[in-house]
């Protein structure tokens, strides 16, 4: 489509319809800068929810010793921070850009609901991993299958993350794609949603000393917010697609 076509002459609802859309606005502006540092952005999130998953694959391999689990997932912790912080500053350049660059006022409130839903996934999962962080310096712990528990849930969060960055992939590409995958989306918000009260529940009926029962929960709430995140862009993704029909 020819972009100046449309801003000149933006009377009919067709063309009106075609120029307030962010979906169209993706396809035909891939290669800007803004849908780049949105990429970058979508892909550090990625990564904290990678080295938050990495983290409680090694507190649970049975193959390590105690000394070399807590070791290599307290390292892992802290490169969840790392890579958080490098969200964050790209989320910045990305607001910067967004407020600089002449955009449409509903393409640039749309983009900032989109941030505003996406980012969070990992300013959650920095939070859960400051709280993992305190039990195993506390060297307050629970059983292997609570933690086993736990890895399951950030190994639904890290889907939930690729699986957010694959419907941005193809937003204003194939619309059939992206609604398939934001049903995919949905049905591991509901598991993490289960296990969630699943993991309260021994949380609380466990001989568990009351500063462990606190971390855990507020590690296990700041995980389910995290999933909540995911399922709420999947979501703004899936009206956009909608309403751009």
């Amino acid at each position: 489509m020819n972009n100046e076509k449309n801003t000149s002459n933006p009377n009919t609802k067709t063309e009106e319809k075609e120029y307030f859309s962010l979906v169209t606005w993706f396809r035909e502006r891939r290669t800007t800068k803004i849908v780049n540092l949105f990429h970058e952005h979508i892909g550090k999130v990625i990564d904290t929810c990678y080295e938050f998953d990495l983290a409680m694959n090694k507190i649970t391999d049975k193959n390590l010793d105690e000394n070399t689990r807590v070791d290599e997932a307290e390292a892992a912790f802290k490169r969840v921070l790392i890579q958080e912080r490098s969200a964050d500053l790209i989320k910045q350049s990305l607001f910067k850009e967004i407020s600089r660059v002449k955009l449409d006022p509903k393409i640039r409130e749309d983009l900032f609901k989109l941030i505003y839903q996406i980012d969070p996934i990992a300013n959650w999962v920095k939070a859960a991993a400051k709280n993992a962080l305190i039990l195993l310096e506390l060297k307050i712990t629970f059983g292997q299958d609570l933690w086993g528990r736990f890895r399951t849930i950030s190994e639904m969060i890290l889907s939930s993350a690729r699986l957010i960055r694959k419907m941005i992939d193809v937003l204003g590409i194939d619309d059939e794609t992206l609604l398939n995958i934001r049903f995919e989306v949905e049905t591991l918000e509901q598991s993490t949603d289960d296990l969630y009260f699943s993991i309260k529940k021994a949380l609380l009926t466990e001989n568990l000393s009351p500063q462990t029962i606190l971390l855990a929960i507020d590690m296990l709430s700041d995980l389910e917010n995290a999933a909540d995140h995911a399922a709420g862009s999947a979501d703004i993704l899936y009206i956009l697609v909608m309403a751009a029909r």
